[in-house]
């Protein structure tokens, strides 16, 4: 019996592909500082020499070159730190200590951008790790501009090779659009799950082995759980702290 079940999780493993892993940080940026900082990492801009940094592309998918990260975010208009100040802390701005011990969640009201993580692995891919993370840019590339840039959000984004096996995928996307309207990007656990499903369905049109099924939802996993043999987790996902 525990071969039959073997072959028939093996079966559904092929059918299915891996699940797709999309993560948002649990920090999301508030100042046009951080914004710039956390570009900077994405791009290793703090490498010694050119071969040292992680090549960057806009939401349109065009280049952007290391040199030019400072001004491509100053291009993105956000909020100067006292024009975001939360009431409380408009409060405290020429006090003694003033808003020096705030942390920055209580400092500042909206966030400016967030910070997704999309990283798979090349085990039972049948890939290489270069077939896959060239496979994940291109799909990359299409999401972000479907998602994103016909959206009017602003997005800076890279891949990083820096764990063997395991590509992964940065992207800063501006949380409020550029269109009259000027849109908040807002994340709940509904807003980033139907989120996934889009990346992993433009992934399969790439051939990419990925599905966006919740894994309390697979029916191998769902009759484990119910069984007592699995845990619930939801360790596909990562929500930010706040839903703003």
């Amino acid at each position: 019996r525990d071969v039959e079940r073997s072959r028939g999780l093996g079966d559904v493993y092929k059918r299915q592909g891996q699940q797709l892993l999309l993560k948002v940080t649990a920090g999301p940026r508030k100042t046009a500082a951080g914004v710039l900082a956390l570009a900077n990492y994405v791009a290793r801009a703090q490498g010694q020499g050119e071969h040292d940094h992680i090549e960057l592309f806009d939401e349109m998918g065009e280049v952007i070159p290391v040199k030019d990260l400072k001004s491509v975010v100053r291009g993105w208009s956000l909020l100067g730190n006292n024009e975001n100040l939360r009431p409380g802390a408009r409060e405290r701005v020429g006090q003694e200590d003033g808003l020096a011990l705030l942390p920055e969640r209580e400092k500042f009201w909206r966030n400016q951008a967030y910070h997704f993580v999309w990283s798979q692995t090349t085990e039972g891919t049948g890939l290489t790790e270069v077939e896959l993370a060239s496979r994940m840019r291109e799909a990359a590339r299409e999401f972000i501009f479907t998602e994103f840039a016909e959206r009017e959000h602003q997005v800076l984004w890279g891949v990083h090779l820096d764990h063997p096996g395991r590509p992964h995928i940065h992207l800063i996307v501006k949380a409020r659009s550029n269109g009259p309207a000027k849109t908040q990007l807002r994340l709940t656990p509904t807003i980033l799950e139907d989120m996934r499903a889009r990346l992993a369905k433009q992934a399969r049109i790439l051939d990419l082995p990925v599905h966006s099924e919740r894994r309390e939802d697979r029916p191998d996993l769902l009759r484990d759980i119910l069984e007592g043999r699995a845990a619930v987790s939801y360790t596909h996902l990562t929500l930010p702290t706040t839903p703003y």
